[in-house]
């Protein structure tokens, strides 16, 4: 099976519902993230963990600019709901 290719917006940021996510829950799951993230950014000892925390906030930024709105996650959910069904169709396909 091929890997995906992209991320889930929603398990970035720890979002497990998507029906009834609003932007201030989308914000504050953000910043929590974000103080976490800037918590274990003081204990990095080395580079290379600098570096993995810095991909990490990549992805947390890329994930909450998609979710911030509620225009932008309805067109993440579309774009989601059409990956899920090309999916599907691949597996059923490969039966």
């Amino acid at each position: 099976m091929k890997q995906k290719y992209f991320r889930n917006c929603y398990k970035i940021l720890g979002l497990s519902d998507r029906k009834d996510i609003t932007d201030e829950m989308v914000l504050q799951s953000y910043n929590n993230l974000k103080k976490q993230l800037e918590g274990f950014r003081k204990k990095a000892k080395t580079e290379r963990e600098l570096e993995y925390l810095k991909e990490i906030e990549i992805s947390i930024n890329d994930a909450y600019g998609v979710l911030k709105t509620e225009e932008k996650r309805k067109l993440y959910d579309e774009f989601l709901a059409e990956t899920e069904k090309r999916e599907n169709k691949k597996d059923d396909d490969a039966r």
